[in-house]
């Protein structure tokens, strides 16, 4: 993998976003648009509240010992679904003249945020929707649940009736852009909000003063104090509504400055820091090699975590690393990854949603002229594989796009043009050789509970020798999106070294594979802030590196 130009894509789209919105920008809305918009508002609250109900229901059975696995996913009554049907018939009947064209989505789309949020705000309460293990059927703690459970429902009930009241009245008054809609996001003029709050305060101190909160509402509030409980879960429930509402109406409102006032990353993701331990390790397989050689890197430091369903890492330090043969290796945390995916439960072990990553790059898949082309046809072909494009180049262009398919022979040409890095700086003899990197993100079935996948952002180069300056670079990797998983984790290279058929790591079983199994920890666990014990595998691919060729590359990281 070298230099994806997903990237490039990425930027093509948000500016295509940008002149979007840019064009609804100061027009105010006719009679037919506030109209849509207005209805679909309130119907998708009314969505999440039935979604809340349910939510509850599942609590109180949980009390009596009846409550099952996939209780917040069902709907005995029919409520939810009658609810998210009015918003497609009332979608049908009032946006068909002319749909909004700022501060609004579809029926589906607000549909989906509302019932997920809602589900997402359960998890906040009880670190899982499987409530079989969580819900108490002592009197007490079990009272003390489902009293605190309707009142943090009502919380967010409060902030949706609150939103869509106010976006009417916004747009019956003439607003002209999505920030005047956006302003209404947990705006509580009539301080309903607040109200619902004091009351989840004064249960709570009623109701829970006698039971172990840390086991009684073991998610994201499992450190609050009795006192703080109330605020604790009010910001979840803000939070999540807040999430819920941006995505419903694509507001692009700041939701971690909504839930509770200050942007210090309490809605969002959440990622916490794992420092690494022995056994983590950068493992090199080349044509060169017999076995890998494995570099150790414990010391450095990575973050990972993520919320709810979704996954998402950083680099946080990483020492140079000196490879003979190679150079000196420099990574520095790079942004732009796509966000991965947890899978918190229900479940057994190896239940839950396929994760882990399958890394296959091909050396050769035809011929190009110029990247784009390349990428094109490195879609098919890893369409063929059922997995989807990691990164492509045409070897003898710069990477980057200003302009687009600069030939070059050497990095230097590139990066002094700005225009990224050359692909295949070293083999001009094999210009217009298309390389592509594919990855399958659920290649090895079901999941533990507590799994995580996430893409590790890095800039890598190789430079002539410490320290990692940029005075000395030999090779600019540019910016590589490298998958983690504490699933498995596999890769290899076919067609290496521009040899028809030769595969890195070779053909020897064993010890020669780059195939790596993870260890993941309690949703639960890392919410809190801990990460010792959590083991997360990667793979990726350097096309080119120099004298050791084409290189596949595996990792671990073992949180100490």
């Amino acid at each position: 993998m070298r230099n994806p130009d997903w990237l490039a894509g990425a930027a093509v789209a948000v500016l295509a976003a940008s002149l979007i919105a840019g064009a609804a920008f100061g027009q105010v809305q006719d009679g037919d648009q506030v109209k849509c918009g207005a209805i679909v508002a309130k119907d998708a609250a009314k969505v999440a509240a039935n979604q809340g109900k349910i939510n509850g229901a599942c609590v109180k059975d949980g009390t009596k010992g009846t409550v099952t696995a996939i209780c917040p996913t069902s709907d005995p009554k029919g409520s939810l679904g009658t609810a998210e049907a009015k918003t497609v018939a009332d979608e049908m009947g009032n946006c068909t003249v002319k749909a909004p064209d700022f501060a609004y989505t579809d029926a589906a789309t607000a549909n989906g945020a509302s019932v997920r949020n809602e589900r997402d705000l359960l998890v906040d309460l009880y670190g899982t929707s499987d409530l079989t293990g969580v819900i108490s059927t002592d009197k007490v703690t079990g009272s003390c649940q489902a009293a605190v459970t309707k009142d943090v429902e009502k919380v967010a009930a409060a902030f949706q009736k609150d939103y869509s009241g106010c976006k009417k009245a916004a747009l019956k008054g003439g607003a002209a852009d999505v920030a005047t809609v956006a302003s209404c996001v947990g705006a509580d003029a009539k301080a309903k909000i607040a109200g619902a709050i004091a009351k989840l305060d004064a249960d709570a101190q009623s109701k829970c003063a006698p039971v172990d909160l840390a086991a009684t509402f073991p998610g994201r509030c499992s450190g609050a104090s009795l006192s703080a409980l109330a605020s604790c879960l009010g910001k979840r429930a803000r939070c999540e509504m807040c999430e819920a509402i941006n995505e419903a109406d694509a507001l692009g409102t700041d939701c971690d400055t909504v839930d509770d006032g200050a942007p210090n990353g309490s809605c969002g993701l959440q990622t916490h820091s794992c420092q690494l331990a022995g056994g983590s390790a950068l493992y090199l397989y080349a044509a060169a090699y017999s076995v890998p050689v494995v570099i150790p890197i414990v010391g450095n430091q990575i973050s990972i975590g993520g919320i709810h369903a979704v996954g998402h890492c950083d680099l946080g330090t990483f020492n140079a690393v000196n490879v003979v043969g190679l150079g000196t290796v420099c990574m520095a945390p790079a942004g732009g990854c796509p966000d991965g995916a947890r899978y918190c439960g229900p479940g057994a072990p190896a239940s839950g949603v396929a994760l882990g990553v399958d890394v296959e790059s091909d050396g050769n898949i035809g011929s190009c002229i110029g990247n784009a082309a390349c990428s094109n046809d490195c879609d098919v072909h890893c369409a063929g594989l059922g997995s989807a494009q990691l990164g492509s180049g045409c070897v003898g262009y710069c990477s980057g796009s200003n302009p687009a398919d600069m030939g070059c022979t050497t990095d230097s040409q590139c990066t002094t043009a700005g225009n990224g890095a050359c692909n295949g700086p070293n083999h001009p003899t094999h210009a217009n050789t298309c390389q592509c990197t594919c990855v399958n993100d659920g290649a090895f079935g079901g999941s533990d509970p507590g799994d995580v996948q996430c893409s590790l952002g890095v800039h890598m180069t190789v430079e002539t020798a410490a320290p990692c300056d940029g005075t000395d670079t030999q090779i600019d990797l540019g910016t590589m999106c490298i998958p983690m998983t504490t699933q498995r984790a596999k890769g290899k290279i076919v067609d290496a070294n521009y040899t028809a058929a030769a595969t890195v790591p070779g053909p020897a079983p064993g010890p020669n594979a780059n195939d790596r199994t993870g260890a993941p920890l309690a949703c639960s666990t890392v919410d809190g802030g801990t990460t010792t014990g959590l083991e997360a595998v990667g793979a990726f691919t350097i096309f080119g590196s120099g004298t050791l060729g084409d290189l596949s590359i595996g990792v671990r990281a073992v949180c100490q």
